[in-house]
């Protein structure tokens, strides 16, 4: 007699497990078509302003203008600041309401940023954007307050991966990051679901993965090795430490001295544009020796007066030169030499982005035959 109720629970029990995991698959679905559409709109917003100021530099002086218009937008939509990504993570631990004001907010105010050369992460925005998509959707769902904190996690996860292309990476990082040394393994099966769609989604749009070539540059498993790792790790950490704590200092400071949004906007822009006049350049460019590095010639192989994207190169002598360079971090690479010591340069062809980033050697016979080696 036992046994017929201890079957009908198990059948039970089974049953609710399946509609949860369909639940969750649906929800998973949803949020990673949403967030990995506006986490692609989000890519090609920040990749065109990346290119458009690689083209035209001196657009950095209106840098503190964009402040400006930041510092407005927040106040518009009555925040007197930027939450930040702490918000984010702690609606995750507690009833902290995420207003959805922040993802339009977020998604300007980075792509003003990055098109008027300032400085701003896409890893704190990418967060805090899906964090908000995750919310809005997790309120129109109507969801109780622990599913209302998977979902804000599959937001994360969702646009970060139409964003880096890392859809494992993603979904980890949306599950860790909410606590030191914690794993929220509930948003296991939502945040991988949820990443993967949105993977798939900016992919078919056109989005480009972050890849980075490193086979030929791991070294082998020994003691050595690993106690290099081990100290690169603890360096890496005592910089982190120190950034962060320079990043709260000078922010107070500014708070502190500068009390009006407006004005620390302004002071902010003018420091970078500074910044920007004292070091000569926005990026990187090269240089080449003759001499077995006694004395460097400095080249402007990416033919911007203000710096470039260079990838590499070779120097056959001080007139042919062969150099790997690119428009923006995310364009094409163009293969190109020059046969007049870099007065001029002819661009030989494109090369697919991401998929070839070092040259490693070449030689320039004459104006049609160039020989070249990247990877």
């Amino acid at each position: 007699m036992k046994f017929k109720p201890l079957v009908f629970r198990l059948l039970h029990n089974g049953k609710n497990y399946c509609l949860t995991f369909l639940k969750w698959v649906c929800i998973a679905i949803i949020i990673g078509a949403v967030g990995g559409g506006i986490g692609t709109l989000f890519y090609k917003a920040v990749t065109l302003a990346n290119s458009f100021r690689s083209h035209y530099p001196y657009i950095i002086f209106l840098l503190p203008l964009g402040g400006l218009a930041i510092a407005g937008l927040y106040k518009i939509c009555r925040l007197k600041e930027d939450p930040g990504t702490n918000l984010i993570i702690s609606s995750v631990r507690t009833k902290d309401h995420v207003p959805f004001v922040i993802a339009p907010l977020i998604f300007v105010s980075t792509t003003i940023t990055h098109l008027l050369g300032g400085s701003a992460g896409r890893e704190g925005a990418a967060l805090q954007l899906g964090g908000s998509i995750g919310g809005k959707i997790g309120e129109m769902l109507k969801l109780n307050e622990r599913d209302m904190s998977v979902v804000i996690m599959c937001g994360m996860s969702a646009v970060f991966a139409s964003l880096f292309g890392t859809p494992l990476t993603a979904a980890f990082f949306a599950m860790e990051v909410i606590s030191v040394g914690v794993i929220y393994y509930v948003g296991l099966i939502p945040c991988i679901g949820s990443a993967l769609v949105a993977y798939k989604l900016s992919t078919f749009f056109g989005a480009k993965p972050e890849i980075f070539h490193i086979a030929d540059y791991v070294p082998k498993l020994n003691v050595i090795s690993v106690a290099q790792v081990a100290l690169l790790a603890g360096l890496c950490a005592l910089v982190s430490i120190v950034f962060c704590l320079v990043m709260k200092y000078t922010h107070f400071k500014l708070k502190v001295t500068f009390t009006n949004a407006y004005i620390r906007a302004l002071v902010g822009g003018c420091a970078i544009i500074l910044l920007t006049l004292i070091i000569g350049n926005q990026d990187y460019n090269g240089c080449y020796s003759l001499d077995a590095g006694k004395t460097w010639t400095y080249i402007n192989w990416s033919g911007n007066p203000w710096g470039g994207y260079s990838y590499g190169g070779y120097v056959v002598d001080k007139n042919h030169i062969i150099a790997l360079k690119s428009g923006g971090w995310h364009a094409d690479r163009v293969i190109a030499y020059t046969t007049d010591g870099g007065k001029t340069w002819k661009s030989v062809c494109y090369v697919r982005t991401r998929l070839t980033d070092f040259c490693y050697g070449g030689y320039v016979l004459d104006e049609n035959t160039v020989f070249f080696i990247a990877r």
